[in-house]
């Protein structure tokens, strides 16, 4: 699959050129092209340095056609040779995260389910420590945080991604009030990227964590071995009911009895991790959140 606002386009360029620059070609008009016909030999920078074209020709030996892709969503521009689309996301299933696709496409993500106010998107698995893997057609996938974690933290002040790529346990470390909490996806993958601008905006890791707020992108192996020990998103929306309740009764009872520290019928309050010091933040991290987490 790849993306509706992926466009092709036949560009022409000079290649002897000072400048290289990319002209759409119009088919209309080619007939009256100078480069593509027999006055080329009138051009200054043939004749700046002349090559001997060939009997009878009537093109420009340094006349260049190419097939080229391009954004239709981006307000510049730019193409891209098509022999490199393959390294491109537009032209695979990774597209879904671009955050121009998002701001143009708008998916619809109003019949998503949601368990207890908390959105879980039924295309997605989700790992016990409350982190989710998106799996494409084409064996491209997108790790991020889910929805009751992105609940709990509010909002993140700093993001630190930890490793390189290639084959690991994606990690990542995001503070809050101060506080450092690494989170581990946890199976390996093949990871290409990381959602770097986050470093600049991390609010949209907790503002929207199944969309922009992606963390990493990568691939998965054919085996399968990434979604072992996770939870289908057919089974989510139950998981995620009993999580929620899960970690609103340990809040509740064991960490803070203070009535500010639950909303109206005692469900987990948005940004919870605000209201409680140091050593509450850890042991409520450690408990749900952290790698070890079953």
């Amino acid at each position: 699959m790849q993306c509706p606002f992926l466009k092709e386009a036949q560009v022409e360029s000079c290649r002897h050129a000072t400048l290289r620059k990319a002209i759409l070609r119009n088919p209309d008009q080619a007939s009256g092209d100078r480069c593509t016909s027999a006055r080329f030999v009138e051009c200054a920078v043939y004749r700046a340095e002349p090559s001997e074209p060939a009997d009878g020709a009537t093109t420009c030996p340094f006349y260049e056609e190419s097939l080229m892709q391009y954004c239709g969503a981006a307000a510049v521009t730019r193409y891209i040779p098509y022999s490199e689309a393959i390294l491109s996301r537009c032209g695979t299933d990774s597209f879904r995260y671009c955050d121009l696709y998002l701001a143009m496409a708008h998916p619809d993500c109003a019949d998503v389910p949601r368990a207890g106010g908390i959105m879980v998107p039924p295309w997605l698995w989700y790992a016990p420590n409350h982190m989710w893997i998106d799996a494409g057609e084409d064996g491209s996938c997108h790790v991020g945080i889910d929805g009751l974690l992105a609940h709990a933290l509010g909002a993140v002040e700093r993001i630190s991604f930890v490793g390189a790529q290639g084959v690991c346990r994606p990690a990542v470390t995001l503070t809050v009030r101060g506080i450092d909490i690494t989170l581990v996806f946890p199976n390996p993958m093949l990871v290409t990227a990381s959602n770097v601008y986050l470093r600049a905006n991390p609010a949209k890791v907790t503002a929207d964590p199944y969309r922009l707020g992606w963390l990493f992108e990568g691939k998965q192996s054919p085996d399968g071995a990434v979604f072992v020990g996770l939870t289908r998103g057919d089974e989510a929306p139950a998981w995620m009911e009993a999580e929620l309740d899960r970690v609103s009764r340990f809040v509740h009872s064991q960490i803070a009895r203070q009535d500010c520290f639950v909303a109206d019928g005692g469900t987990l309050a948005a940004g919870i991790v605000r209201h409680l010091d140091r050593d509450q933040v850890l042991e409520l991290f450690h408990r749900f959140f952290s790698p070890w987490t079953r």
